[in-house]
Parts: C-alpha cells; structure tokens; sequence
C-alpha cells in the first residue's frame, strides 16, 4: 500500500489492520525523502525527497524495489495507492505486468488538478535556477496542515517547485510506459467527489482507455468527500460519513476482487449505496 505525498502510511492502519485480519501480509512502506525528522529550526527537512533532472526517477526506482520485495513474497498480491501512490502502485504494475493479480487506486496522481496547463506552467517555472528552490504550497494549505500535524497527523507541510517536478515525472514515466504496456489485471478506481489535488478528468480518461485493455471499475464517493478520504489524521474535525462504506468496498475489492457495483447483486454486492457512485 503506497501512501501520499507529504504523507505516511499512517493513512492506512484501518484498511490495513481489516485487511490483515483477512490473513494477508500487508507490506506499508515510506517513501524516498519521506519520514524526516524536523531540524532544529523546527522546518521541514526536505533535502531526501527525490529531485527533478537528476536523470532518474527517485519514485519510479522505489516501485522496482518494492516490486523485487514482492517477488519474492508467496501467495496472491495487491498493489494499493493513494495519490502519489497511486501512480508509484501504476509504476509498480506497468514494470512487473505479471506480478500482481488486481490494483486499487485511490484518487491516484495521474496529473495534477488543472491538467496540461497547470503542469506546463510549473515545469517552465522550474527551469529557472532562482525558481526551483520556492517553497510551494499555499499558505492555507500549510496552516491546514501544521494543523493535522498538531493533532497527530504525521509527515510534512512544505516542499519545493522542484520537488513537484519530480511528481510531474512520474507521470510522464506512466503514461510512457502504458503506451507502450497497457495492463490487463483487474482496476478499482475510486475518486473523491471534492477533489482539490488531482485531475479527476484525467483518470476518468484513463478508464476510457483501459477498457479496452483489462477489466476496470471506476466510482466517485460524494461531492463533500476531501481528496485525504482514508485518513481520521486528516479530517479531525470532519464526520467521515463515507469511510465505513469506503473501506468495505476497498477491502471485498482487495480481498475478494468484487468490483464495486451500482445496484447490489448475489456477485458484486455494494458496500453502501452512498459511500460510491460508479461511473
């Protein structure tokens, strides 16, 4: 289970703890650069994360790692991600199209919320020297998130333009390699229905795309649902209406491989009828 940028796997312990119960190892590692300490100045530490132009992709080496630690590993596999991790779990499976038996993406990051224009204006941003080193995130963003870190949510709250760029890779390395591969195991998507962070158009066109390449279900939880949908960390003062919904179809998906359906039947049963909307 591959966790989000500036995250943890901390927005995992209930989905992993229900799918462990159903006996499978659950593997939640940390991303490069991820997991730092803060300096003495009290800041983010974000000399690790892996950087833009330094000829490879520190995410896309990370999925090759992970990938030869589940090679090795018995028994049926799933490879989950959410946001950044859902495109270093599509990495994952694009390198090793045999390795795993089905993929749950969660709002993955297959580009950023605004689309080409949005990631055209940053990737021209980021080629000036003076430019690459600019703390990014917008201030509500980061009094938001000093926020969640004051009550228990783990990670970091600043990065950089460069370290955006590197998101940008990533996804370019993607979109490559699935020209070239389209994968053909099984795909549950599901997106949040207030998504601030990634192009939920795009993935729509992914599902497009795939359909005619391997089985894929794609759903949409409803309009008030945040892009950090798994995580109680990230929503301290939200009811969460929609997890108990999200997390029994994440898991009979895992588990099971039912996709989630829009009227509930003896095959695909659905977890709650307002916890996803399939489209």
């Amino acid at each position: 289970m591959f966790h989000g940028f500036s995250g943890c796997p901390q927005q995992y312990f209930t989905l992993a703890a229900q799918v462990a119960a159903h006996g499978y190892d659950v593997l939640l590692p940390l991303h490069p650069g991820h997991g730092m300490k803060l300096d003495s100045n009290g800041d983010d530490v974000l000399s690790r994360l892996p950087k833009s132009n330094d000829g490879q992709n520190g995410y896309a080496e990370f999925a090759v790692r992970m990938n030869d630690i589940m090679a090795r590993s018995p028994g049926e596999k799933i490879v989950v991600g959410f946001s950044l991790g859902g495109a270093i779990a599509l990495n994952a499976s694009l390198n090793a199209p045999n390795l795993y038996d089905r993929q749950l993406l969660l709002s993955p990051m297959l580009a950023i919320r605004g689309g080409a224009f949005v990631e055209g204006l940053i990737a021209t941003l980021g080629k000036a020297p003076g430019l690459r080193n600019m703390v990014v995130k917008p201030m509500g963003t980061r009094n938001l998130c000093e926020k969640w870190y004051a009550t228990g949510r783990a990670g970091f709250c600043d990065y950089r333009l460069k370290d955006v760029i590197a998101l940008l890779e990533i996804e370019d390395i993607n979109d490559t390699f699935y020209e070239e591969h389209p994968p053909t195991l099984p795909i549950q998507i599901i997106i949040a229905g207030d998504e601030k962070f990634v192009s939920n158009p795009r993935i729509e066109k992914l599902v497009e795309q795939q359909r005619k390449h391997g089985p894929i279900s794609l759903c949409s939880l409803p309009e008030d649902v945040p892009h950090e949908m798994l995580s109680p960390y990230e929503n301290r003062e939200r009811h969460m209406h929609w997890l108990d919904g999200l997390l029994l179809g994440a898991v009979g998906f895992i588990v099971e491989g039912k996709f989630l359906a829009s009227e509930p039947n003896d095959e695909q049963p659905t977890p709650s009828a307002s916890a996803c909307r399939p489209i």
